[in-house]
């Protein structure tokens, strides 16, 4: 729908209804989800996204198309004839209440999507990367996921410290996210002024007592797991770089990928202390009631 405002010309014959499986969801609610639909797009287009770009390259509209466990498909499906642009959505959840009988380990519904907790620390990357190994054999699969992360350790570990450590600034804030290797001694003391690491390995030399005013830990566990500790990090990480912020000082927020966790306290200093333009506000306050909620959906566009 969004689109369609944007690019009058060449969409009228498109099919912008919600479409959802009539088994799973009933017309009701298909009806409740599509009356939201508007306020969305308004958001959208009041958003600093460049709409336009994207209406330029789309040629039919989106629609979702979900695949479950109960679903035999050939695959990948053939879609080229369809009227819309499809989004495959997959799910490895099973539902219902009797999805843990008899079955030797714990479920946790919804908990498909966390592969930091069940992927046995292989990431999308390496996956896509390895997939023809990986899927070769299905009885060597584990064996095979454990080398690779091995490996990929042994890798990190022996980086050269010309090479690209992962961070990126947020704008001109002087506020840094990147991965652990950002975090790495003696380099990240020559690039920032305070480091917060939200529960990524550390390293020996960061523990360094002379470092207490420089250098917070946040003990943040990855995935769902950490969304607890997340929400109660974020009063300890604000108050410790209030002083840095206020003076411009450049600091960084890292986790092991520089995804997820550091991510999420990044966002909190960001709607703390700075505007929807990226500027300091003019009162700054440690105090996390502070917030600006409308500051938040801004800077998540910001690249």
């Amino acid at each position: 729908m969004a689109i369609r405002r944007i690019a009058q010309s060449g969409s009228d014959g498109w099919d912008c209804r919600v479409h959802t499986p009539t088994n799973v969801v009933s017309e009701s609610e298909r009806t409740q989800m599509e009356e939201l639909i508007p306020g969305f797009v308004e958001r959208l287009l009041a958003s600093d996204i460049d709409v336009k770009w994207a209406a330029a390259r789309l040629l039919r509209p989106l629609r979702p198309i979900w695949i479950t466990r109960d679903q035999h498909l050939t695959m990948p499906p053939d879609l080229g004839s369809v009227e819309f642009t499809p989004i495959i959505c997959l799910s490895a959840s099973i539902a219902g209440s009797t999805a843990t009988h008899n079955m030797p380990f714990g479920y946790v519904q919804g908990a498909a999507d966390d592969h930091e907790l069940w992927a046995e620390g292989l990431t999308p990357r390496l996956f896509w990367k390895h997939r023809l190994q990986l899927l070769a054999d299905r009885d060597c699969c584990d064996v095979r996921v454990k080398e690779l992360i091995a490996k990929e350790a042994v890798a990190k570990s022996t980086l050269d410290y010309t090479e690209d450590v992962g961070f990126a600034f947020v704008r001109d804030t002087g506020l840094a996210v990147g991965g652990r290797t950002s975090g790495r001694p003696p380099e990240c003391w020559t690039r920032f002024e305070a480091i917060v690491n939200c529960g990524a390995p550390e390293y020996e030399a960061n523990k360094d007592p002379a470092l207490k005013a420089r250098y917070l830990y946040l003990p943040i566990p990855e995935g769902k797991r950490g969304q607890v500790a997340l929400g109660k990090s974020i009063p300890h990480a604000l108050a410790f770089l209030h002083a840095y912020v206020k003076r411009g000082a450049k600091v960084l927020v890292h986790c092991s990928q520089g995804m997820d966790r550091s991510v999420g306290i990044a966002l909190a200093v960001l709607a703390q202390y700075f505007d929807t333009d990226g500027m300091l506000h003019t009162l700054l306050s440690c105090d996390s009631r502070f917030f600006a909620e409308f500051s938040l959906p801004a800077s998540m566009e910001w690249e």
